[in-house]
């Protein structure tokens, strides 16, 4: 019923004349997931503007598509939170009223992770950007921002493949991650959320005059350094549980991306200290005490 509805809400949010009608489905059809969900409330909200296109210009850079699926499966792993399938929501070259509703969806949740794949525009008298939501629809960076609530937002902007001499692609760890216990994972990374304060945490994957590796991307090092923690994190027991941060993984992450585009790509975050940004991912045992 969930899945229905969510679907008929699509088809009509991008139809001008429909549009209040896909809004009330959007809502009716997490009016009914939340009706059964138990306890912190979460929306990760996937959006795809219409810029990032191969050289023929008809599909999307094969890297969006890619680190969409990344993202989803990391998500949905217990080293990214448990997160259920019904809290991940994918846009791709919506209409503005279809962004709106989502992110008034979202601002009803206890946290939301926003991330959007496309292209910018900085205004030249203007100290904001304009987001390409579709082939005729902009919206302003800020009203990602509005109605605050604990909020990460991922601006993976003006993306473009690099000479294949320049920049190597990007591979994620193969190693097995330790057996991490789902139920504690989603328990923990809850606790861990809602110890933050309601801020809005803001990163972009380049700076303005910058371009967005498709290759090896910001957001498939995000993943990648989650990976690597969890694997290599010297553990001082298997009693408690581990976080690693939005601003931390930025940290490393950033750091590879500079390494590998050689100075080209340098990703920012806005709003954010180490100590007090959210989790990104959790490390918890079956065994962890509280």
């Amino acid at each position: 019923m969930h899945a229905a509805l969510l679907s008929a809400s699509y088809f009509f949010l991008n139809r001008t004349f429909m549009q209040s009608i896909g809004a009330a489905l959007l809502k009716a059809s997490q009016s009914l997931v939340h009706r059964k969900h138990v306890g912190v409330k979460r929306v990760a909200l996937f959006i795809v503007g219409p810029g990032p296109v191969n050289e023929l210009g008809d599909a999307y850079l094969p890297g969006v598509q890619r680190d969409l699926d990344a993202y989803r499966t990391f998500f949905e792993s217990p080293l990214g939170g448990a997160w259920e399938s019904y809290e991940i929501l994918t846009l791709k070259s919506p209409s503005k009223y279809s962004v709106k509703a989502h992110l008034k969806l979202a601002s009803k949740a206890d946290y939301a992770f926003i991330a959007f794949i496309g292209n910018e525009v900085r205004p030249s008298k203007q100290d904001t950007k304009l987001i390409t939501i579709n082939n005729k629809e902009t919206m302003l960076d800020r009203e990602f921002m509005e109605d605050g609530g604990r909020r990460t937002i991922i601006f993976d902007c003006n993306r473009k493949t690099a000479p294949a001499q320049a920049m190597e692609k990007a591979v994620f760890a193969d190693s097995p991650l330790p057996d991490f216990d789902r139920t504690n994972c989603r328990k923990y990374f809850d606790r861990s959320l809602m110890k933050c304060s309601p801020v809005v945490v803001v990163a972009h994957a380049c700076r303005d005059g910058e371009y967005a590796n498709d290759d090896h991307s910001y957001i498939s090092q995000q993943i990648r350094q989650a990976n690597n923690y969890a694997l290599n994190l010297k553990y001082e027991t298997c009693d408690s549980y581990y976080t690693l941060r939005i601003a931390q993984v930025h940290a490393r992450a950033s750091a590879a991306v500079r390494a590998h585009s050689k100075g080209l790509q340098n990703p920012a975050l806005e709003r954010a200290r180490p100590e007090d940004s959210f989790p990104f991912c959790i490390l918890a045992w079956s065994f962890v005490k509280d």
